[in-house]
């Protein structure tokens, strides 16, 4: 038993260490005081938008293709042809 088990502590005290034992047990995160109104989640989520992924055109036959990746059209890819192209029944 210390000598500190004997001396009586103030409330502020007792709030300040509740405090300390409570955040290193568990991370809280911040809670919400009052509804988030309809406009501020629609402006929020604006930005959520996707966007396109950047397509070059090949050097070997000029098809617009994603980024290192090999073409579609011809199959070449830094100047070597690693597959044969692919032709569907719906392109002609």
């Amino acid at each position: 038993m210390s000598a500190m088990d004997n001396v009586r502590r103030s409330r502020y005290d007792i709030g300040r260490l509740s405090s300390i034992v409570r955040t290193k047990q568990r991370n809280y995160h911040g809670i919400a005081k009052y509804k988030t109104s309809r406009a501020n989640t629609h402006s929020r989520r604006a930005n959520w938008k996707a966007s396109a992924a950047p397509t070059t055109t090949c050097p070997n036959c000029g098809a617009p293709t994603l980024s290192h990746m090999a073409c579609p059209s011809c199959g070449s890819f830094r100047g070597r042809v690693y597959r044969e192209a692919i032709q569907s029944a719906h392109t002609k």
